[in-house]
């Protein structure tokens, strides 16, 4: 009703989810031990479920520059994640919420023209699908580039990175 008065309101819990979601000057080891490690899983599958819930969340999420911190926050984790981690450790449940989370930003047509043009994260999800015994990230890898295979600017960003030569040893 009175959007001009409450517009700067809507959103106002977003900035304290993206600052648990920073990981900017955070020991690895710190950030997945603990109330820290539990408070960054538990915001990441907040980012998710409000993100599937409501394409304005999603497009909030995009407009304030968040994914600028969810993409590092992946890279953060994938970086410290061995092929053979385990689906049960802290890392690998914080990227299956962001893989499920990128899963239904590429379904925006803004989520996928900014997913297009970071590749970096795009390497991370492909990173994913070669993952051993995290088979809950690996689904939602092959899950998120499938979804994003349906937009035809990631699906020719994706060809142009080999996704294909990731994908194929899954279907053997």
């Amino acid at each position: 009703r009175y959007p001009e008065v409450l517009g700067e309101y809507k959103y106002g819990g977003f900035a304290m989810l993206l600052e648990t979601l920073s990981v900017a000057g955070r020991d690895r080891a710190a950030a997945f031990e603990g109330v820290e490690g539990r408070l960054i899983t538990l915001a990441s599958e907040l980012c998710w479920l409000s993100c599937v819930s409501s394409t304005s969340n999603g497009d909030e999420l995009i407009r304030s520059g968040a994914m600028a911190i969810l993409n590092k926050l992946l890279a953060f984790c994938v970086a410290g994640m061995d092929r053979d981690a385990g689906s049960d450790e802290p890392a690998s449940k914080i990227v299956l919420f962001l893989l499920r989370l990128l899963c239904g930003i590429s379904t925006m047509e803004k989520g996928a023209v900014y997913l297009a043009e970071n590749r970096d994260t795009l390497w991370d999800v492909m990173y994913c699908c070669t993952l051993r015994r995290a088979t809950k990230c690996l689904n939602s890898a092959v899950n998120c580039i499938s979804q994003m295979a349906s937009n035809a600017l990631l699906q020719d960003t994706l060809v142009d990175m080999g996704a294909l030569f990731v994908l194929t040893p899954l279907v053997f």
